[in-house]
């Protein structure tokens, strides 16, 4: 892990790095495009929106629409039932759009010029959204930037398109823009949240994060939420994939000593990786919130992340997401341990709990614990009636928290123990869920 590191602080930039410091919330907003003719960015005025065409001299890179068409040979319009066809036009989107502090850039030139000056005229931009049907060597230059954006609070890539029945990408990060990235971190005191969300991770991009974290502490956020619904169709034996995910991972939660928050569900983790995941928990004391949901894991991988959380008497984790594992045998008892001996976490999503036994180990361990609010899961397939029997005695003790927790009268819940389960027990499998309520 360390000589990966080591390899990208070598191609890393070596340029000065910005001091000025300051950070704000962020929140997409989702605007039309406004088309201005000519591209003018005046000073001062953070919150117009603008929108900056490609120059002239730039080929154009139009985004495909399906748009809905009356044709000449049907009724006029006007009429009912108008013959209507489909066919897909070019319809171009601006550039660069600003609104509200937020800068969407959707294409990537050769020349950033516009870019650069919109940047410079505009010192108020807390969010960039990066969202092209490519990247070209350019975006480099634009990280650079970045970097003196003493509000940049957020930053955050969306490289897919629509096309057929699933959202495809079209550009994946590049070894250079990974560097840029790693570099961003290390330069920017104002970043709060890297957005990754359904797009490729690669090994690469996560030894970088972890180079910048080492010498930066205000990102709290980072989402690496993989694919959810384009088929995965990878050379895995790409230098991009060399390395294990959970390896980068645990660099992550080694180095970065303020992130709270780590969204990884999604991104094929095994039981592998997650023994590097759990080596890392051992010893991390600021996460609030990891969601490794829907992955490979199995007993194995699972159990090695309850005792790690176990072992760190200093953990501040307060929500685990292991929803779609599987928890069973010494998985199950090795949860009942963490309950027993946890008091931060308030929520904890699993996955199937397959039989009676297992569910009694957890039910064991709940009862000894004192912080717990939330237990998510799904039941066995084909539960029998001591399984119903459990199921509702922990959705009755969990209730009681809660309300006891809000300062209602203790009286309350009795009388609140029959109604539904579904908000402290969730299937993450609807179609194998057959508990009560």
């Amino acid at each position: 892990m360390a000589d990966r590191i080591a390899l990208n602080r070598s191609n890393s930039f070596s340029r000065s790095e910005a001091s000025d410091a300051g950070s704000s919330s962020s929140k997409w907003e989702q605007d039309d495009p406004v088309a201005v003719s000519t591209p003018v960015a005046k000073p001062g005025s953070p919150t117009q929106l603008l929108a900056l065409a490609l120059p002239p001299s730039s080929p154009p890179h139009p985004i495909a629409h399906t748009l809905p068409t009356v044709t000449g040979s049907g009724p006029q319009p006007g009429t009912s039932n108008p013959t209507v066809t489909s066919r897909v036009q070019p319809v171009s989107r601006p550039a660069v759009e600003l609104h509200a502090g937020v800068l969407a850039i959707n294409v990537i030139d050769y020349d950033n010029t516009n870019i650069r000056n919109l940047l410079v005229a505009n010192p108020g931009i807390h969010s960039v959204l990066i969202q092209p049907g490519f990247v070209l060597h350019s975006i480099i230059d634009l990280f650079g930037q970045f970097a003196t954006i003493s509000t940049l609070a957020t930053l955050k890539f969306d490289f897919r398109v629509n096309r057929g029945n699933y959202p495809e990408i079209l550009s994946d990060l590049d070894m250079e823009c990974c560097n840029a990235i790693g570099y961003l971190l290390a330069s920017n005191s104002s970043i709060t949240k890297l957005d990754f969300s359904n797009q490729r991770i690669f090994v690469n991009l996560l030894d970088n994060i972890a180079l910048g974290l080492s010498r930066q502490t205000t990102l709290k956020v980072l989402d690496l939420t993989g694919e959810r619904l384009a088929p995965r169709n990878l050379d895995m034996n790409s230098p991009k994939f060399m390395g294990k995910m959970g390896d980068g991972i645990a660099a992550i939660l080694s180095m970065g000593s303020g992130l709270s928050s780590l969204l990884a569900s999604h991104q094929w983790i095994d039981d592998e990786d997650a023994m590097l995941i759990a080596g890392a928990l051992k010893k991390n004391t600021g996460l609030t919130t990891l969601v490794l949901g829907n992955n490979k894991l199995e007993e194995k991988g699972s159990r090695a992340i309850f005792d790690a959380i176990r072992k760190n008497k200093k953990t501040a984790l307060t929500k685990l997401d292991l929803s779609g594992c599987v928890i069973n045998g010494s998985a199950a008892k090795s949860l009942a341990g963490l309950l027993k001996k946890n008091t931060s976490l308030v929520d904890i999503a699993i996955g199937t709990v397959p039989d009676t036994e297992c569910l009694k180990a957890i039910y064991d361990g709940l009862a000894k614990n004192k912080s717990l609010l939330y237990l998510q899961f799904s039941s066995m397939p084909n539960p029998d009636e001591k399984f119903q029997k459990i199921w509702l005695q922990i959705d009755a003790h969990l209730k009681e928290r809660k309300i006891a927790a809000a300062g209602q009268p203790a009286a309350m819940a009795i009388a609140n123990t029959a109604s539904s389960t579904s908000a402290t027990t969730h299937t993450s499998n609807p179609k194998s869920d057959k508990g009560p309520g």
